[in-house]
């Protein structure tokens, strides 16, 4: 009886923990996706933002000859916005014509990556040491200045080409962004390059190139959230945004990435089980307590009913059969044992 009483509690409890569990990490997912996502836009907008100042420079640009003109508004832009390190446009050639402050002004540029792209294409370069700028820009600092570069072709209305803009962005501020992020309950953000390069993210991941399933399915521009583990050992639920940017603004091939400790992230599941314990075991107490006061209450008039027909088989006449009345059943049996008794007695008078 009080294994049949216990079955229902041994099926259902196991059941709803792993229910709780499973409703918990959805809705942590759902948490972590959300802010991925609110991440990814702001970065998303800012890029866009930069892209098109850098754009409306190109414009006037490629309708002007007056070089000093054209300084001004890279100063401007410079002074107003101080994430652009530097602005130079550069001939076909790859002579800096005119930038700001005059720097590398005369200098040749022709190998630089952003330069090589931009004379056929719109073109962003990701993250990288300032080779030529650092030591007019940050000549006295212990730590590399490092850049992201915009690119364009400047041509005139006639499609003649003229060369090409670009625009130098200060890396560090968009770092410190992205360091100065979540960390409630834990929560971390890693900016990533297209190869899966952690660019910006937690101390000891910067620089470490990342091989996780799920990192791998950003790759492919394919955004998912499971829980892995990472290279410290530990078990994060993770959530990737593969892409970041607008579709006309140049690509960096950048995905964001936020995990979250498992332990934080079910937390709730945790406190839930912890306030539900004392609940099931006191629940388990009164079932058994009741089921055994019902095994007691239905056992107690069969037992003595028992005894009476044993003394009746013995031939132990005169002893009265209990009239047990608890429930229909057992009543029926005394009466029915009564019954037989007053039968055998009238058969063998004692």
């Amino acid at each position: 009886m009080l294994l049949i009483a216990l079955i229902p509690s041994v099926i259902i409890l196991p059941m709803l923990a792993n229910l709780s569990r499973d409703i918990t990490r959805r809705q942590a997912v759902g948490v972590l996706e959300a802010a991925a996502d609110g991440v990814a836009r702001g970065l998303a907008r800012d890029l866009k933002e930069k892209w098109e100042n850098v754009r409306a420079l190109g414009d006037y640009a490629a309708g002007t000859r007056d070089m000093s003109e054209l300084r001004i508004r890279f100063d401007t832009l410079a002074r107003t916005t101080p994430l652009f390190a530097w602005i130079g446009l550069a001939d076909t050639a790859g002579l800096v014509t005119v930038a700001t402050d005059g720097v590398l002004e005369g200098e040749n540029v022709g190998v630089r990556p952003w330069f090589k792209a931009g004379l056929t294409q719109s073109f962003a370069g990701d993250m990288h040491d300032a080779v030529l700028l650092q030591p007019f820009l940050a000549p006295s600092s212990k730590e590399p200045l490092r850049l992201i570069d915009f690119a364009l072709p400047i041509k005139r209305a006639n499609g003649a080409p003229v060369g090409v803009l670009g625009a130098h962005i200060r890396w560090q501020a968009m770092r410190s962004f992205i360091q100065t992020l979540g960390h409630e309950n834990g929560v971390e953000f890693l900016l990533l390059a297209r190869d899966g390069t952690v660019l910006a993210g937690p101390e000891g991941l910067e620089g470490k190139r990342l091989t996780l399933r799920i990192i791998q399915a950003a790759e492919q521009g394919v955004s998912r959230s499971a829980v892995e583990q990472w290279p410290d050992g530990q078990e994060y639920l993770t959530a990737t945004i593969p892409t970041i940017g607008f579709t006309e603004v140049p690509s960096f091939g950048w995905s964001l990435v936020v995990r979250q400790p498992i332990q934080l992230a079910l937390i709730d599941t945790y406190s839930a089980a912890t306030r539900l314990l004392p609940v099931v075991i006191g629940g388990l107490a009164f079932v058994l307590v009741a089921a055994w006061g019902f095994g007691f209450w239905v056992a107690g008039p069969v037992r003595r009913l028992a005894a009476a027909a044993a003394a009746i088989v013995e031939g132990r006449s005169g002893e009265p059969v209990p009239d047990e009345r608890a429930y229909a059943e057992v009543a029926s049996l005394a009466d029915s044992l009564s019954r037989l008794e007053s039968r055998l007695t009238e058969r063998h008078p004692t």
